[in-house]
């Protein structure tokens, strides 16, 4: 047996996917019939200028030990690198640990070799790095579901061996299974909380968002949009996959969670949201619901909401997709991207009487198709669109979709050092001035931001203020810029 399949699997998940050569035909000889994951270290020191130092060794393999040494390699930022669709030789003899019974764990396992060093000796021992934790959590979560398995078939190394090896180090094995566990229930949750950047550029300080009780609101994800008189919208999907909303006013109250309506009285649920203010004071909100199909209606200027659609597709199909993102334009349409199945970036324009241009892919360098893991869009005032996306190696990229529809072509958004800006998760947000603000949580989970100016130039990167001034760190991120030139960011922080 092989698994081709799982380059489907982790692109459906969201996750930044590599394919090194012909991994679908990459295997040692022997069976393979897996029903569990199992991590690993490579005990190697990777670094943002050498995220994947053991790269060649995992296909390769050792003098000692023929490749390929596991099924993907997890780099610095988070990237999944696909080794082998076939058997690979990184789990060895295997004792019985939880449901996985002891035998050859080769034919039983799929393996993620995580790219750090793990060394409790080392002067400066190097743990994983939050991408590389959260983006292995995602995986894994998504191959024992599609395996029909829960949390408990995920094991470390040192669970399982025979010979005495102690990877993943540094990890309590048990709480990330018990993330595992978390993520296929329905994603990982936090605290939703807020805060403004003021037009000077201070931040006023980070708090939580308020649910019922008197508590603050727990979620997965979030999208935030503004209304006319300096409210926002703000939207989150709690721990029940059910996607709320409420508005905060302009003197900083909050009008309460209600459900956002579906069909036949339901509650919504999804998996992804995003929202985009419109000049009428309405509201584009559009999700991944958990058919995959990417939906989308109005939350009208009297608070009412118009039901959901499918977002078409051609031949009259619904729009797939994993990750989506939309930003209202001047004459009152919006611009929709979604990363599809495939991995690629789409695009299309919906107009203000409801009829949509059709799928384009957003282009890339050398007329190939953009590929990413997360994406972003803010309108401009002159009608352009700024997208970013993080890139299937890590990286932020962003462009300019013009007035007249045509595109700037991508460029990597610049970090300290001259090099090219890293992170898991991006949101922009447009000011009235023309610049833009563009956040990202960094490998270390930490939130950074800076804005780009209207000559394309940039203020270089500056960490977001979170408790006592110390960096703020965060799972998802989504921000909107308002009339004051001020922005509101609505993060979901780590628990």
């Amino acid at each position: 047996m092989a698994i081709p399949w799982l380059i489907d699997v982790l692109r459906q998940a969201g996750l930044p996917v590599v394919e090194e050569g012909n991994w679908r035909d990459r295997s040692v000889s022997g069976a393979f019939d897996p029903f569990g994951v199992l991590w690993h270290h490579t005990a190697a020191r990777s670094s943002p200028t050498n995220p994947a130092p053991s790269l060649s060794t995992v296909i390769n393999g050792r003098p000692d030990l023929q490749g390929p040494l596991c099924h993907a390699l997890v780099d610095y930022n988070g990237v999944f690198h696909l080794i082998a669709a076939g058997r690979a030789n990184h789990a060895g003899a295997a004792r019985a640990s939880g449901p996985i019974p002891a035998g050859d764990g080769n034919t039983m396992l799929i393996g993620w070799e995580i790219d750090y060093e793990g060394d409790p000796s080392a002067a400066d021992p190097q743990h994983m790095t939050d991408a590389q934790y959260q983006n292995s959590v995602t995986a894994t979560a998504a191959v024992l579901t599609y395996l029909g398995r829960d949390a408990s078939y995920a094991r470390g190394h040192r669970e399982t061996s025979t010979t005495g090896k102690q990877d993943p180090a540094f990890v309590d094995l048990d709480v990330m299974r018990a993330d595992v566990a978390a993520r296929m229930a329905g994603g990982r949750t936090g605290n939703v909380q807020h805060q403004v950047r003021n037009a000077d550029g201070s931040w006023r300080g980070l708090s939580a968002v308020p649910a019922p009780g008197g508590t603050g609101a727990q979620g997965s994800k979030a999208a935030v949009a503004v209304l006319n008189d300096g409210a926002v919208l703000v939207v989150d999907i709690g721990p029940d996959g059910v996607l709320y909303h409420q508005v905060r006013r302009a003197d900083g109250t909050w009008s309460g969670f209600q459900g956002v309506p579906a069909p036949g009285n339901a509650a919504a649920r999804g998996s992804e949201v995003a929202a985009a203010g419109l000049p009428d004071g309405s509201v584009l909100l559009a999700d991944v619901g958990p058919d995959g199909a990417v939906y989308y209606q109005l939350r009208r200027p009297d608070g009412s909401w118009s039901g959901f659609k499918t977002v078409p597709a051609p031949g009259n199909a619904a729009a797939k997709g994993s990750k989506v993102a939309v930003a209202g334009l001047p004459d009152g349409s919006a611009f929709l991207a979604d990363i599809g199945p495939d991995g690629a970036l789409y695009y299309q324009i919906r107009r203000p009487n409801d009829t949509w241009t059709g799928f384009q892919v957003v282009p890339a360098p050398g007329n190939a198709t953009a590929r990413g893991s997360e994406l972003a869009a803010a309108g401009l005032r002159d009608g352009s669109v700024l997208l970013a996306d993080v890139g299937p190696d890590g990286v932020v990229y962003y462009q300019l979709r013009r007035p007249d529809g045509s595109w700037s072509g991508f460029k990597a958004v610049p970090a300290p050092g001259n090099a090219a800006a890293k992170g898991s998760k991006v949101t922009v947000a447009g000011l009235p001035d023309g610049s833009a603000l563009l956040a990202d949580i960094g490998p270390d989970g930490v939130v950074y931001h800076q804005v780009r100016r209207p000559n394309d130039t940039w203020t270089g990167f500056q960490t977001v203020p979170g408790a006592n001034n110390a960096p703020a760190h965060a799972t998802e991120i989504t921000a909107v810029g308002l009339a004051d030139s001020t922005v509101q960011l609505v993060i979901v922080a780590p628990k």
